[in-house]
């Protein structure tokens, strides 16, 4: 518990820096930006697919199924938001971990970690695969949770929060040490802090209903897992030496 403690300290030490501080909102902003536009593109199909339900499924008249489309796609509009809330997150955190982590990898190593050297052993093809394998796991099990909208509502967000507590230290803990790890170091790490990288995941999955925070949290989980993880790479060299 205490290096988690230590690794939240540390990555709020780090996101005062102003370099990371100024490039901490992009991964939400263009993850919102993203769905944004693809809801946007499909306005018109939504539409048409509430229309269709009252007219054809529900068989209304035109004129009595005219006072129920608003409210139908409004209803319809609102379950989305809620259910697509999840893939802007997912959006977010690999775009934080493809483009922010390297930025956010390099400034820690010249600051925090100098003894620490590249050993680039598992190239990006490793950090493409697992964050493939992470998404993959994650969609399904996000669409499975797809009926208990209605069965059992209240369990939803709660499965969520647990399904990216694990997706976040699936991907941010494999980025934050493939480029200064070897596989063997990374297997190691993954496997004797199983426990506390899943409570890494959770707390800062967490932080997302924290309105304002929320924008910046790709990058600060970015921060988290890579002093999590870079001290635990120091403290098991040091170890073995």
């Amino acid at each position: 518990m205490t290096t988690i403690v230590s690794a939240f300290i540390k990555s709020i030490k780090s996101f005062c820096h102003p370099k990371i501080a100024l490039i901490s909102f992009i991964p939400m902003s263009c993850a919102v930006i993203i769905w944004f536009a693809i809801g946007f593109t499909l306005w018109d199909f939504f539409y048409g697919v509430i229309g269709y339900f009252f007219t054809d499924i529900l068989g209304l008249t035109d004129n009595e199924s005219a006072a129920w489309v608003p409210l139908g796609f409004t209803a319809f509009a609102v379950i989305l938001i809620f259910a697509l809330f999840p893939l802007v997150l997912l959006t977010a955190s690999i775009l934080a971990s493809f483009f922010l982590m390297p930025i956010v990898l390099k400034h820690l190593v010249q600051t925090d970690y100098q003894k620490i050297e590249k050993t680039s052993v598992n190239k990006l093809f490793g950090s493409v695969r697992n964050n493939v394998y992470a998404t993959v796991i994650f969609l399904a099990l996000w669409v499975s949770l797809i009926p208990l909208w209605i069965l059992a509502s209240p369990l939803v967000p709660f499965l969520v929060w647990f399904f990216a507590g694990w997706f976040h230290q699936k991907i941010y803990c494999y980025d934050a040490l493939y480029d200064y790890a070897t596989v063997g170091e990374i297997e190691k790490i993954s496997k004797e802090n199983k426990k506390s990288l899943f409570l890494l995941g959770l707390g800062c999955s967490g932080l997302y209903i924290v309105p304002v925070l929320n924008l910046f949290l790709p990058t600060l989980m970015a921060l988290v897992f890579s002093h999590y993880c870079l001290s635990e790479l120091v403290r098991n060299r040091v170890e073995n030496n």
